[in-house]
């Protein structure tokens, strides 16, 4: 028994829109992927800068003691004893 026009038509529409679902859940996973590695790539970066900041600090703090820096103005002031 063969189907219909329409019943073909119906069912070759819904295997179109089954296949466009398909692919665009590719590119969501490919772009989560992606998303993925660029948050990996901030972290590492954060890291490391916080990493360099604080042997800054050391070496400013072994120069000049210990004290505090405004982040504004970078001024330095010595702690009191």
């Amino acid at each position: 028994m063969q189907l219909t026009e329409k019943q073909k038509e119906k069912l070759s529409s819904m295997q179109g829109t089954e296949d466009k679902c398909v692919v665009a859940l590719g590119q969501i996973a490919v772009s989560k992927l992606n998303l993925q590695l660029q948050e990996e790539d901030v972290n590492k970066m954060l890291f490391e800068n916080a990493k360099k900041r604080q042997e800054l600090l050391s070496e400013i703090e072994e120069e000049l003691g210990p004290g505090s820096i405004d982040p504004k103005t970078f001024e330095f002031t010595p702690k009191e004893d």
